[in-house]
């Protein structure tokens, strides 16, 4: 399916990359496989015995791409920072047939920072939201679903837009200690007030390394 292939094609670069011992590896925007990676609602997702349809119809546990990730920065030695979605305070509400649907309270376009084989606590949420490309602004609801039904296909454009400069701490695998690292996502990289609350706080340079998430 294309979301195997596009993995294995991530986790093959990734292992070439980590051979050269960097610092650390960026992953693009949203590409790891799977709903999210909020440890909690894979949790929740697992306990419910949800699964997740691959394109080409087969259904995997909703953990496994999650736990191939993890086991797969663990075995590269060195941090990942990887864009995925936040799904928030996961609801499983039951459905007549005795299945239950899985309904996030919010979703984000976020960026992680996985290190140990563990997903880090902090994460990013993207402040200025891509308009009509990740929410539909300033429409009637009419208006709104009409303009939705020309997105791409499996676009949905309902996306929560997050709320602090979260600046992410990374480990340097390669020289040591670590660094704060700016991940603004995308066409956010566009938005001076954005980048600039992102790298300076209080008159001061907060982040020593800015990494656009695309």
């Amino acid at each position: 399916s294309e979301e195997e292939r596009d993995i294995n094609a991530f986790a093959g670069l990734t292992r070439r990359a980590a051979e050269q011992k960097p610092d650390f590896i960026i992953w693009p925007e949203t590409m790891a496989p799977g709903p999210t990676l909020e440890t909690d609602g894979i949790r929740a997702m697992a306990k419910e015995q949800i699964v997740y349809t691959l394109d080409d119809g087969r259904e995997i546990p909703v953990e496994r791409f999650y736990q191939d990730l993890l086991a797969l920065q663990l075995a590269s030695g060195c941090p990942l920072i990887v864009g995925e979605e936040a799904w928030i305070k996961i609801d499983f509400p039951k459905l007549e047939d005795g299945r239950v649907a899985v309904e996030p309270s919010q979703r984000r376009n976020s960026v992680y920072v996985i290190d140990a084989g563990r997903v880090g606590a902090a994460r990013y949420d993207k402040i200025r939201l891509t308009p009509f490309g990740e929410t539909i602004p300033y429409l009637p609801p009419a208006w709104r679903d009409a303009v939705s039904d020309f997105a791409a296909h499996g676009m949905r454009l309902d996306l929560a837009a997050g709320t602090s400069p979260t600046v992410l701490t990374v480990r340097r695998a390669r020289s040591g200690g670590e660094c704060r690292v700016a991940t603004p996502i995308c066409f956010e990289a566009t938005a001076a007030d954005v980048c600039r609350m992102l790298v300076f706080g209080n008159g001061r340079e907060r982040v020593s390394v800015r990494v656009v998430i695309t």
